[in-house]
């Protein structure tokens, strides 16, 4: 079996590039990152495993599209993106490149029938006042990140049913790990750790009373991977603890295993924040995922990597 993984230099995509490494099935992993937030580090270790194409996904898929055609991928992975932060200061941007980006990976596994694993993003669920979130929730997104991956979603599902698209969506609530973006447009875990490391004061944008489903990076992978192998053509996959997490609670265990036993900087809301999140994964349970990882033991991990 051979794979495509697009953002497999970043975050989460690297994480899931380690674990189809190790796959005793897989011959072959190409991975398409420009590299703006992604590290070649984050998966110098499989370096004899992998190939690298290190550019944008619309550069790959147009100007390198024949050799992309004969590496004869069974699976594309779709994690490329552009963040969420940087969608509060250039939405337009954001909008375009995610739409862009999907248009492209869906197009190709379309014309070749490829599978595709389409990364969504809880974001587009927007907050929701009680109970959790399915996958038959109403999406109300927040942002225009949130819109350009809900936007991306509707494409997918109209490939499915209009071009036979044999695609799958896995989609992520908030991610806690290693190898998280820690410099532009980084998330409130890596900023937090950071602050503490140079004696600065953490910072909470709004009351702190936030709450979102953190779930450990590894079964984030490893639920795209279950999701390939298994999932249904058109269907999408929470993948999530369904639990709550506060953010106050999230940055006081931070600051625990940092040993930090100073204030923490209370500021302005951000506009666009999500206040509830907490979401439900029987569906991915029915074809054989769990999380493995809590909360508590996820802190300590990315603590510790980033120590």
């Amino acid at each position: 079996m051979k794979v495509i993984v697009t953002g497999g230099c970043g975050f989460v995509g690297s994480h899931l590039v380690d674990q189809l490494v190790r796959n005793s099935e897989l011959e072959r992993v190409l991975v398409i990152d420009d590299l703006r937030l992604g590290k070649e580090l984050n998966i110098a270790q499989h370096k004899k495993d992998i190939d690298m194409l290190s550019m944008s996904v619309q550069d790959a898929f147009t100007e390198q599209l024949g050799l992309i055609h004969a590496f004869d991928a069974d699976v594309v992975y779709n994690l490329a993106v552009d963040p969420l932060p940087k969608s509060l200061i250039y939405p337009w941007e954001v909008w375009y490149n995610n739409v862009a980006i999907t248009k492209h990976v869906a197009r190709f596994c379309g014309n070749h029938e490829i599978r595709m694993v389409h990364f969504s993003s809880s974001e587009v669920y927007g907050t929701v006042k009680s109970g959790k979130i399915s996958e038959c929730n109403v999406m109300n997104p927040l942002t225009m990140y949130a819109a350009s991956k809900a936007a991306c979603d509707h494409i997918i599902g109209v490939l499915v049913e209009t071009e036979r698209l044999d695609a799958v969506i896995v989609r992520p609530f908030n991610c806690i790990g290693p190898r998280q973006n820690e410099k532009s447009y980084a998330g409130i875990i890596p900023m937090t750790i950071n602050r503490i490391k140079r004696g600065e004061r953490p910072v909470i944008y709004g009351t702190g009373e936030q709450t979102r489903d953190y779930t450990y990076v590894t079964d984030i992978a490893k639920a795209a991977t279950i999701v390939a192998a298994r999932g249904e053509t058109g269907r999408v996959y929470n993948a999530c603890t369904g639990i709550e997490t506060r953010i106050d609670w999230l940055v006081n265990e931070i600051s625990e295993h940092m040993n930090y036993r100073g204030t923490v900087d209370y500021q302005q809301a951000r506009l666009g924040d999500v206040m509830r999140h907490q979401g439900d994964n029987n569906m991915i349970k029915y074809i054989g995922w769990r999380p493995k990882v809590d909360i508590r033991e996820a802190v300590a991990k990315t603590v510790e990597w980033y120590k």
